[in-house]
């Protein structure tokens, strides 16, 4: 059951992480000597002063960027951890990926701990919460992944996330024994994906 739903802890890292990149991070790195335009869905960036030389700073920013591209996770764990010890954690995008690079390497303890930062950093983004909860997902610790999912569906997210949402807490329930709950979880987010497809279909009619 765990790794069926690793596949779904890739799916959230991609869409938060992602969302986090063109947010986030691009305020960071704006203020390194970057431009990239931030992202309204992502949460609110927080200021930091850090003291290390920016030109360094961009030097780490870019190799960390490179590495989490490549997939080369020992890399970007390293890179990650140095910028956080030159103070540069503007509001957690850092810890984000290094989360996500830790996961990957199944240092499930050390991703919690991160993603664990980025929501206290950022409690109303839905996405820490997802994030955390797919790794206790692929730990089967179920009811801390039930409330970790409920609470993401709490914030409000976007509908396509709101049915994956649902979709892997109802995966949850299901390996607990509430299978009435898995099927509630399941009819809500047929409806939201039957929705979607709806809208789609209206959207192309037009153009």
């Amino acid at each position: 059951m765990a790794k069926k739903y690793m596949k779904g802890l890739g799916y959230a890292v991609a869409v938060s992480v992602g969302i986090a990149l063109s947010g986030p991070l691009a305020s960071c790195e704006k203020r390194a000597g970057h431009t990239h335009a931030p992202s309204a869905s992502a949460p609110a960036a927080t200021s930091t002063h850090y003291t290390a030389d920016p030109y360094l700073i961009r030097q780490y920013l870019d190799r960390l960027h490179d590495a989490h591209s490549r997939r080369q996770n020992h890399d970007a764990i390293e890179y990650a951890t140095k910028l956080l010890k030159m103070g540069y954690d503007d509001n957690a995008s850092v810890y984000l990926i290094r989360a996500e690079a830790r996961a990957r390497l199944r240092d499930e303890n050390g991703a919690i701990e991160d993603y664990t930062i980025v929501i206290h950093r950022h409690p109303t983004w839905y996405g820490g919460y997802s994030l955390r909860a797919s790794v206790y997902l692929s730990l089967e610790q179920w009811d801390r992944a039930v409330a970790d999912f409920t609470k993401a569906l709490e914030l409000n997210p976007p509908a396509e996330e709101a049915a994956f949402l649902l979709g892997q807490r109802s995966g949850v329930y299901h390996s607990r024994g509430d299978h009435e709950l898995a099927e509630k979880d399941y009819e809500r987010m047929n409806a939201i994906q039957q929705d979607l497809r709806e809208k789609e279909r209206e959207g192309q009619k037009e153009r």
